[in-house]
């Protein structure tokens, strides 16, 4: 019996230090499984044990990190509130019934708006990946990632052409005179109006018998037996269809549209000098990757929202702002009934 006892503690102590080791190997693993990304758990291998185990700095160098809460809160705050904020959105109040398209659109950011930013930040956040290698999480929907990464692209490529537009104007308003301030008989066509105080009449023409619409001038005639547009003894009763000098420096000096979509055009030098400065902008904000960008936000995220106060503030002086403030204040509450605000609403809301 002695000797049984004997052999029973020495197979007890080995069962015991056996326990033990396996207890002191859990605590060193789990100090650097906290260094491994959470998606990576199937790949955890005996080499966490080793010492060669990358170091937070190893984990900086291959991902960069906001310096700091508030560089990645403004860089949000940008991507969120775009040019679409900016000159669509007072658009769509105008055509929509004005503070009625507030309606929609609140229950729209409310219900879809909010809840997938706070899903796309979420899982941001916790992958620390970008849209496609995320996905490992639900490899079924690895195909969003690959469509959102196309539409990123297309949007990308939009969107720097605003920017190029936008550097080409910001040349331009440093004229004394404003380019588009008049229409100039270079590219003005005949229907551009840039006196809308003086001898400037609007006139519907729906009147077919009594008057006579021409397209060329955009103006609407007494209507007789043989007029037209080249008639010399019409009389003038206003213009149906004005163009302000804007829409034409627009779409012949800046655009140089054709006639027709059969012909191409031939390339704008100055939008192809303004296009390669915003495409080089863009690269020396992005190149040195958050660590940069999110110092650059610190402007690009603030000074918009000064801009728009000037312009506010401008605006509020001019002749017949109150008639606009007051068109916001007071509904047309029956535009809800049409589908096509709820759809507007909801455009903006996801762009």
């Amino acid at each position: 019996m002695d000797e049984h006892d004997r052999i029973e503690k020495s197979e007890n102590s080995f069962q015991l230090n056996q326990i033990e080791e396996k207890k002191n190997f859990s605590r060193k693993n789990s100090k650097n499984s906290a260094k491994i990304h959470p998606l990576d758990t199937n790949k955890i291998k005996e080499e966490i044990v080793k010492e060669n185990v990358p170091t937070d700095d190893d984990d900086d160098e291959e991902r960069a990190n906001w310096s700091g809460k508030l560089d990645f809160f403004l860089s949000a705050l940008s991507y969120s509130v775009g040019l679409g904020a900016v000159w669509r959105f007072p658009y769509l109040c105008y055509k929509n019934g004005g503070g009625a398209f507030l309606i929609p659109f609140l229950i729209f950011m409310i219900l879809i708006g909010v809840p997938i930013m706070y899903l796309e930040l979420s899982v941001g956040q916790f992958t620390s990946r970008g849209p496609v290698l995320s996905w490992v999480m639900v490899p079924f929907f690895k195909g969003v990632g690959i469509s959102m990464n196309l539409i990123n692209n297309y949007v990308n490529i939009y969107y720097i052409m605003i920017i190029a537009y936008s550097l080409y104007y910001l040349v331009l308003s440093f004229n004394t005179t404003l380019p588009w301030e008049k229409c100039n008989p270079k590219w003005a066509s005949k229907n551009c109006v840039d006196n809308f105080k003086d001898n400037f009449t609007f006139f519907d023409c729906k009147n077919d018998t009594v008057y006579y619409k021409c397209v060329d001038d955009g103006q609407c005639y007494l209507n007789f037996p043989g007029i037209s547009c080249d008639s010399p003894n019409k009389v003038s009763v206003g213009y149906w269809n004005p163009i302000y000098p804007s829409q034409d420096f627009w779409n012949v000096q800046i655009l140089n549209k054709s006639d027709d979509m059969n012909k191409t055009g031939y390339l704008v030098w100055e939008l192809v000098l303004a296009l390669f400065l915003a495409w080089v902008v863009c690269f020396l904000t992005l190149f040195r990757g958050v660590k940069l960008s999110g110092k650059i936000v610190y402007f690009t995220a603030l000074f918009p929202y000064l801009v728009l106060f000037i312009l506010g503030i401008r605006g509020w002086m001019l002749e017949g702002a109150g008639k606009g403030l007051y068109y916001y204040i007071s509904p047309d509450i029956s535009k809800l009934a049409d589908s096509t605000v709820w759809r507007d609403a909801a455009v903006q809301v996801n762009t």
